[in-house]
């Protein structure tokens, strides 16, 4: 990823979020990842070039494949 912007995420355990241009500049890209108990998970979101992703809808979409995770790991 080129030009990233790299913040704290609140999902499962050392979430980050990761915003740039991909290397081509052709789009942009945001990259979710976070650690729930065993697992670990990347997220990616690519979209126009001016226009991406919004950080409210990656973490909802994060938060959801957390409690995913957790609810599989428990059963």
């Amino acid at each position: 990823m080129a030009d990233g912007k790299t913040e704290p995420a609140a999902v499962g355990s050392a979430g980050t979020m990761v915003s740039g241009m991909s290397p081509d500049g052709s789009r942009s890209v945001t990259v979710l990842a976070f650690a729930e108990g065993n697992a670990a998970t990347t997220i990616e979101f690519a979209g126009a070039l001016n226009d991406p992703a919004p950080a409210d809808l990656v973490l909802e979409l994060g938060r959801k494949q957390d409690t995913a995770i957790r609810d599989w790991q428990a059963a």
